[in-house]
């Protein structure tokens, strides 16, 4: 193993159709980490010429080209056994247009030297603040504790424990896309690990797309997906219910 590597902060981010401003933010997050993983899931007849190719050009940064879409949970597994290959312990996986802030980074390296206990932590996920309507993504019971334990974790911004991953295996890649992170928390827990929470917002992420609504004379804000989304997330959703209704029966209520 890569001694080196196995300290090292490293990213992976699943990218698809990025943006110009997208793919310069993601140059950017070696501010905050030591090294940087993207898997490119933008099919070959799509591609803009020269968008990715010129970060593979950094010695901190490497490109995998899937030239199709094979979906996010294919494109994690592909990420995450890329940093295994490198020695690393630990990887945040990030959405292309999530922004780590640098609270994130300080406090996974904590995490990953042991000064944040988490009992058999296996995955541990960032508070953000969503950027559809400037509200907490989640909520804080205790707003004093640093941690807290929960069901589930969305995949941007979370620290993965690669003990867990290669115990448990990678992200199921029959889901595609939606609830691919609850699957995978859900099945760490099943196995004895934790699932936790930095409570304090340490990320800008954005669920869905906003629509305003009247309903009963009062303007009111809902979070939309688009119909192929709508789609995954249902038909996941009762996939989810009958493999876990007996272990999470609450959640999956």
């Amino acid at each position: 193993m890569n001694n080196s590597a196995a300290e090292q902060l490293v990213a992976v981010v699943i990218t698809y159709h990025p943006s110009s401003e997208q793919v310069e933010r993601l140059a950017c997050l070696l501010d905050l980490f030591d090294f940087l993983i993207v898997v490119d899931n933008t099919p070959a007849s799509d591609k803009e010429p020269g968008s990715l190719a010129r970060l593979d050009s950094d010695e901190r940064i490497a490109v995998i080209f899937n030239r199709a879409n094979v979906g996010i949970a294919a494109a994690l597994n592909l990420g995450v056994r890329a940093a295994q290959q490198r020695g690393c312990r630990w990887v945040v996986t990030l959405d292309q247009d999530s922004r780590p802030l640098a609270p994130l980074a300080s406090f996974f390296r904590r995490v990953m030297r042991g000064e944040v206990p988490v009992p058999r932590l296996g995955v541990l996920g960032a508070n953000y603040l969503n950027t559809n309507n400037g509200r907490l993504g989640v909520s804080r019971s205790d707003p004093t504790a640093e941690i807290a334990i929960v069901p589930c974790v969305i995949s941007s911004g979370s620290l993965l424990n690669l003990a867990c991953f290669a115990s448990i295996g990678g992200f199921d890649e029959r889901l595609f896309i939606d609830m691919v992170d609850t699957e995978y928390c859900y099945r760490a827990r099943q196995h004895g690990y934790s699932v936790a929470l930095a409570t304090e917002p340490m990320m800008e992420h954005a669920v869905g797309y906003v629509r305003s609504v009247r309903l009963f004379g009062q303007e009111r804000l809902f979070t939309l997906h688009p119909p192929f989304r709508q789609y995954y997330i249902f038909r996941n959703s009762l996939y989810l219910i009958r493999r876990y209704s007996r272990t999470e029966f609450w959640q999956c209520l």
